[in-house]
C-alpha cells in the first residue's frame, strides 16, 4: 500500500503540568479536571474539535443518564484472563457515580492471574481488553489510587515495554498447550498476539504509552510505526473490520485513550485522525438509536440500542428515542477530552438533504497483513439514505459474516423498524444467513434479489407490527412511515414462520416484537428472488397511491438469466449473475465496479453529505451546516479543519 509510511516524526513539547515528584504521577503532561465530581481530559483548542454549547448540553444529558444507570451494580465482574473488559469500566463507571472505595478496592485488587503476570510486578499487561482498561485506570485514575500501587503499575509497565513485549517469549508458556486457547500458557508472547481491528489496537495503543510514560523510546518508536500504518489504512482504503457492529467501538475506545493521555502531540494528532474517522463511519450507519448495514463481523443485534455500536456512538449522536441501557463502557467517551466533529455529529443524526444515495467501498479483512487492499475493495456499498428509512445492500447479500442486506426504518416507540433478508437454512439467524447464492442490484430505493437456487428460502427479519397484504403478486408490507413492495419471481409467500419466529423470541436475545416471514423458491429450474421497491410519503404521498403506483406501472422480466424490476415511477434496476461480481445496471446504465473504489462517493454529485476517494488520504464531511475536513499527509501528519457551510 504505497501511502503507508514508518515515517517518524520529532516529538513534540509537553503539553501542560500538573505535578511533580520522586515518582512521576500519570499524566503530567496532559491537563486533568473534574466535572460533577469526576475526572476528566481536557485538552488545547488547536487539538479539538469545537463543539456547541447546544451540543455539548444535549451530551451531558446523555452522560448523566449513562452514569446513573451505571451505578451500584450488584457485581462488577472478575479479573480472569480478559475479564477485565467488563469488570474494570464498571467499576470505572461507578467510581464516577460518586461510590469511589468500592470502585478503587477493585480496581487495585491483585490479579486473579497473578502468576502470569509475576514478571511485571504481578500487573496485568497481557490480554487486549484488560490493556485498554488498565490505561485509563492507570493514567485518569491514578492519581486516587494509593501511591504504592501506582508505582507498582509504572515499574511493571517498564519492564513490560524495555523492548517490544509482542512475542516475546512468556515464562508461562507450555508447547503441549499451544493454539489452546489465547492466554499466555498457550501463546508465547508478553501480550495479546490477536490481530483483528479492535485487539490490534488496543495493543497497540497501550504499547506505546507506556513506553512513552516509562521512557522506553526505542519501544515507542516501533510501535509508532504500527500505530501510523493502521491510521494510514483508514485514510487510504478503511477497515478490514470496517462498520462491525459489534467491533467498531471497541476499536475507537484505545484511541481515545491514545488521543487523551499520548505526551507526542503529533501522536495526539494521529489518534485524533482514527477518531475523527471512526466516528464518521459510524454517523453514516447511526441513525435514531439504529445501525444500518452492511456490516463486516455483524453479530446479530438488529434493534435500536441493541447495537453495540450504536450504543457507543450514540452518546454524540442526537436521537428522538433515548438509550434505554446505556453501555458501561461508555466511561471512555464521558471522561474523554474528544468530541467528533459537529458535522459528523449531524451527519450520525441525519442532518442534512435527503434522500442521498452513497456508493462506498471497503477492504478485505486483514489487508494490515497481506496487503491485498492496495489492489482493489472487497466489498462494494450501496447506501440509500431517505426521509424515514436507510436500505444497504451489497452485491453478493450475505456473505460469512458480512451481512449485506439491511434496512431501518423509522418507528416513534422504538427508534427504527429492521428489516433484513437472508438466505438459507437457518431463519432464525438471517443476518449474515446465506447458501452462497445471492446477487443483489441495488438503485437508489430499488432492490433486485437474485438466488440461484430455484428452491433456495429467502428469509425476511420483520417487525411483528408490519400490516402485510397479498395482491397478485405483489406482496405490501406496511411500516409505521416506510412502505415496501415485493415483487417475487419463481417463489411462492409463505407468510410468517412461525417455528423461527418463535425461537428468535425466546432464544438468549429475545426478540418478542418481531418476526421471520419467508419466501419459497418454486423449484421450477432457473433462479428465484424478488423486486423490492420502497416509498415513504415524500416519494409516494401516501401508502394507497404507493400500492396504485406498484399494481399498475411495475413489472418484473425475466429473460435467461437476467431479472429486471421496472419501479411505480419507471426507474429500473437489472441483475445477471456471473462468477464473481454480478452485472448490475441501474436505470439502464451497467454500474462499472472499478468505478466504485471510493470509500463515499455521493451519486448525485457534489461532496455532501461524506466524500472519500480511494487512497486520497483525505475525507470530508458537510452536514447541519459544518464543513468538516481532514487529512493525513505521506509522513503521517493529520491536519484538519472546522468551518460554518456559510
Amino acid at each position: 500500500m504505497a501511502r503507508y509510511t514508518t515515517h517518524l516524526l520529532a516529538a513534540a513539547a509537553i503539553i501542560s503540568l500538573t505535578g511533580a515528584g520522586a515518582l512521576a504521577q500519570p499524566g503530567e503532561h496532559f491537563q486533568r479536571s473534574e466535572r460533577d465530581g469526576y475526572p476528566i481530559i481536557t485538552l488545547p483548542d488547536h487539538l479539538t474539535n469545537p463543539w456547541p454549547d447546544e451540543l455539548e448540553e444535549a451530551y451531558l444529558e446523555r452522560v448523566r443518564a449513562s452514569i446513573e444507570h451505571n451505578a451500584d451494580p450488584r457485581s462488577y465482574g472478575n479479573k480472569f484472563f480478559e475479564n477485565e473488559k467488563s469488570s474494570y469500566p464498571r467499576a470505572m463507571m461507578d467510581f464516577l457515580a460518586g461510590n469511589r472505595d468500592r470502585a478503587l478496592e477493585f480496581l487495585q485488587a491483585e490479579d486473579v492471574n497473578r502468576d502470569w503476570h509475576r514478571h511485571t510486578e504481578g500487573i496485568d499487561f497481557f490480554a487486549s481488553f484488560t490493556l485498554k482498561n488498565q490505561m485509563r485506570k492507570y493514567f485518569l485514575f491514578g492519581p486516587y489510587m494509593e501511591e504504592d500501587y501506582v508505582q507498582r503499575m509504572h515499574r511493571g509497565a517498564t519492564i513490560w515495554t524495555e523492548r517490544d513485549p509482542l512475542r516475546r517469549p512468556h515464562h508461562a508458556f507450555n508447547p503441549d498447550r499451544e493454539g489452546q486457547g489465547w492466554t499466555p500458557e498457550v501463546r508465547n508472547s508478553w501480550v495479546d498476539i490477536r490481530g483483528t481491528d479492535n485487539l490490534r489496537f488496543m495493543r497497540d495503543t497501550s504499547i506505546y504509552l507506556m513506553a512513552e510514560e516509562t521512557g522506553n523510546e526505542q519501544t515507542a518508536k516501533e510501535v509508532l510505526e504500527r500505530l501510523r500504518y493502521e491510521v494510514s489504512a483508514m485514510y487510504d482504503i478503511g477497515m478490514g473490520e470496517w462498520d462491525s457492529e459489534n467491533y467498531l467501538g471497541h476499536s475507537f475506545q484505545p484511541w481515545l485513550n491514545l488521543y487523551d493521555f499520548a505526551e507526542d502531540e503529533d501522536v495526539k494528532l494521529l489518534a485524533k485522525a482514527a477518531l475523527d474517522w471512526m466516528s464518521a463511519a459510524a454517523a453514516v450507519k447511526f441513525w435514531r438509536g439504529g445501525f444500518n448495514g452492511p456490516t463486516k463481523r455483524d453479530y446479530y443485534h438488529p434493534g435500536a440500542w441493541r447495537v453495540p455500536a450504536a450504543r457507543t456512538f450514540g452518546i454524540y449522536f442526537d436521537s428522538p428515542v433515548p438509550n434505554p441501557n446505556p453501555d458501561y463502557d461508555d466511561t471512555f467517551t464521558i471522561t474523554s477530552a474528544y468530541r467528533p466533529p459537529p458535522a459528523v455529529v449531524a451527519l450520525g443524526s441525519n442532518d442534512f438533504e435527503r434522500p442521498i444515495e452513497l456508493m462506498m467501498s471497503h477492504p478485505p479483512y486483514g489487508h494490515y497483513f497481506n496487503q491485498r487492499g492496495a489492489d482493489r475493495p472487497d466489498a462494494f456499498e450501496t447506501q440509500y439514505i431517505a426521509h424515514t428509512y436507510q436500505l444497504g445492500t451489497l452485491p453478493t447479500g450475505n456473505i460469512g459474516d458480512v451481512n449485506g442486506f439491511k434496512m431501518i426504518a423509522a418507528n416513534e416507540s422504538r427508534g427504527v423498524d429492521y428489516v433484513i433478508v437472508g438466505s438459507g437454512d437457518r431463519p432464525q439467524r438471517i443476518v449474515t444467513s446465506t447458501n452462497g447464492r445471492d446477487s443483489v442490484g441495488q438503485y437508489r430505493n430499488l432492490v433486485l434479489f437474485h438466488n440461484g437456487d430455484d428452491e433456495a428460502d429467502i428469509h425476511f427479519f420483520l417487525p411483528r407490527s408490519a400490516e402485510i397484504e397479498v395482491e397478485g403478486e405483489h406482496i405490501f408490507i406496511e411500516l409505521e412511515k416506510t412502505w415496501i413492495a415485493l415483487t417475487p419471481f419463481n417463489a411462492r409467500w409463505q407468510g410468517r414462520h412461525e417455528e423461527a419466529t418463535e425461537r428468535i423470541a425466546e432464544d438468549g436475545r429475545g426478540y418478542p416484537d418481531d418476526m421471520i416471514a419467508t419466501l419459497a423458491g418454486s423449484g421450477r429450474g432457473g433462479a428465484c428472488g424478488f423486486a423490492m421497491e420502497v416509498g415513504e410519503a415524500e416519494s409516494h404521498g401516501s401508502y394507497e397511491r404507493f400500492k396504485r403506483g406498484v399494481l399498475e406501472a411495475s413489472s418484473l422480466e425475466l429473460n435467461g438469466g437476467r431479472a429486471r424490476y421496472t419501479a411505480s415511477d419507471g426507474n429500473t434496476v437489472q441483475v445477471e449473475p456471473r462468477d464473481g461480481l454480478a452485472r448490475v445496471w441501474r436505470n439502464g446504465e451497467r454500474h462499472d465496479w472499478d468505478a466504485h473504489f471510493d470509500q463515499y462517493l455521493p451519486t448525485d454529485g457534489g461532496e455532501a453529505p461524506i466524500r472519500q476517494g480511494w487512497k486520497e488520504g483525505r475525507f470530508r464531511v458537510e452536514a447541519g451546516g459544518w464543513i468538516f475536513e481532514g487529512e493525513l499527509d505521506d509522513e503521517g501528519r493529520y491536519s484538519f479543519s472546522n468551518r460554518r457551510a456559510d
